[in-house]
């Protein structure tokens, strides 16, 4: 069953915003509300898209006539690549957290999947931590389906995030940590590969 979606902060997401949604996720981890951190996450996910570096949005309300530079802004002007950077290792750490435990089945496979790749969907805002955090989880993601078997959902999902990933050419790595990234997303891809030969993949013919 797909998890639905909720609106994070949308055009007024700040620090204190950012901040007050990471720690709901991070509650909602805690106490097994996985559906809750699903959704937060993607919502959260898809807004850091476009929240850093965002122009100023002038308040005329309080400045009818305000042209320069000096307006009063009504929304901020958008994150830190380093605040979004942080909040998205930190979504990493809270859906291992939330999974922890978890039993891996073909639906649970492409719900996980769908808000991995949602997090690793932005790669310039993602530091060196949350590249290899990703990719070992992607890796675990990929490993599981050699029990459980893969859709085309999943398939998709883990296949986005292998792409995403290794699309950042590591400017932020030193070689060994790029390394290690490049070898976890290779061992990931082997193991998918082997996962859709478990039958066949879920929906399609052998």
């Amino acid at each position: 069953e797909a998890v639905g979606r909720c609106p994070v902060a949308s055009l007024a997401l700040d620090e204190p915003k950012l901040a007050s949604v990471i720690e709901r996720i991070s509650l909602a981890a805690a106490v097994g509300e996985s559906d809750t951190v699903h959704q937060l996450v993607r919502s959260l996910s898809a807004e850091l898209t476009v929240a850093v570096d965002r122009p100023c949005a002038v308040n005329t309300s309080a400045t009818p006539n305000a042209t320069d530079a000096n307006a009063t802004s009504a929304f901020g002007c958008g994150l830190t690549i380093e605040l979004a950077q942080g909040a998205r290792e930190r979504m990493l750490e809270q859906l291992e957290a939330a999974q922890e435990g978890d039993v891996p089945t073909l639906d649970s496979l492409r719900i996980w999947s769908e808000s991995v790749a949602a997090v690793l969907d932005m790669p310039g805002q993602l530091d060196k931590v949350a590249q290899l955090l990703g990719a070992e989880y992607v890796k675990r993601l990929a490993s599981s389906t050699l029990s459980t078997g893969i859709d085309a959902s999943s398939s998709l999902h883990l296949t986005r995030s292998f792409t995403t990933v290794l699309s950042d050419k590591g400017e932020q790595l030193d070689d060994e940590a790029r390394a290690e990234r490049d070898k976890l997303i290779s061992d990931a891809a082997r193991a998918l590969s082997s996962g859709m030969l478990v039958g066949s993949v879920v929906g399609e013919a052998p």
